[in-house]
């Protein structure tokens, strides 16, 4: 196996400028969309008298408009 001549002259450079991903990380208008279907339900819930559901989509709504949050915080675009 012989190894390649070394290159003394002008040798053409790239630059690549690395992009941060983010596995896992549930994209942020899907979950503003949840949040805001979480907290119709809850009002409608509490509009027909089923309080004890409407208080979980309520907490559940809130939990997603936190990681909604969270998601805007470390990836503003």
């Amino acid at each position: 196996m012989e190894l390649p001549t070394d290159e003394t002259g002008p040798v053409p450079v790239e630059y690549a400028q690395v992009e941060p991903r983010y596995y896992g990380i549930t994209p942020a208008t899907l979950v503003l969309v949840l949040a805001g279907a979480a907290l119709t339900l809850a009002i409608v819930l509490f509009a027909l008298g089923h309080w004890p559901f409407a208080l979980i989509a309520l907490g559940g709504s809130v939990l997603l408009v936190l990681v909604f949050l969270e998601v805007a915080r470390r990836k503003p675009d």
